[in-house]
């Protein structure tokens, strides 16, 4: 019998991330405006085709702020994969879980001392739900 276990975890929007947001929002109207005052005048429908490109570009690089990471759990072997915008999957880790040898509460103190070959952490460092994996 096959053992199949799967977990997704969203990544909470902090206030860097909602910045970050907001200033690539802001860039993109303000060189929207400034295209569409000074330069429709000059290129024409060009400068139209330009605005669309700058809001579509604005769109997809504040999608690539949206994280979430799946956990997968498949006969004793587990990959930890980060989604990004729900559209592109990155592989992180994938590894045995009889190699695991420690699993704790993450401690950003701990890491000083660890061979950082074998270390595995996914999520928020900050979150108090953050664990450490050491394989």
């Amino acid at each position: 019998m096959d053992t199949f276990f799967e977990q997704i975890v969203s990544i909470r929007k902090n206030g860097k991330t909602l910045a970050a947001m907001f200033g690539i929002w802001f860039a993109a109207l303000i060189l929207a405006y400034v295209i569409f005052a000074f330069l429709l005048a000059f290129i024409g429908g060009i400068a139209m085709l330009v605005i669309f490109g700058l809001f579509f570009g604005a769109w997809k690089l504040s999608g690539l702020l949206n994280i979430e990471y799946e956990y997968i759990i498949t006969n004793g072997s587990m990959d930890i994969d980060k989604i990004i915008n729900k559209s592109s999957r990155k592989r992180m880790a994938s590894f045995e879980l009889g190699n695991v040898t420690r699993l704790e509460k993450f401690n950003p103190h701990m890491l000083n001392t660890l061979d950082k070959k074998t270390l595995v952490y996914a999520c928020n460092e900050n979150d108090e739900n953050a664990y450490l994996l050491i394989a």
